[in-house]
């Protein structure tokens, strides 16, 4: 049997990936969504999950899930309520 011979690319060994610094990503990780809209990671998955009462709009690859910056902002102001305001006169 002859030896297996590897294009040069991939005998290039795969660095590490550094910690991100900068803005955040688009599409976003489960984890960098759940820090943008402050919401634990489990609260996440209750909110993705199929069926879920107020879904979070996300992109669903297998079993990854992907979020967008302008949807989960969307998804923001269409629950942002208004403040309360004492009544007069009473």
């Amino acid at each position: 049997m002859a030896p297996v011979t590897r294009s040069k690319s991939a005998r290039k060994l795969k660095k590490p990936i550094p910690p991100w610094s900068g803005p955040i990503p688009d599409p976003m990780l489960t984890e960098e969504a759940a820090r943008y809209i402050r919401l634990p990671i489990s609260g996440i998955y209750e909110r993705t999950h199929p069926g879920a009462a107020d879904p979070i709009p996300h992109i669903r690859l297998g079993r990854l899930l992907r979020f967008r910056q302008v949807d989960l902002d969307r998804w923001l102001a269409a629950r942002k309520t208004a403040p309360k305001t004492k009544a007069v006169g009473r």
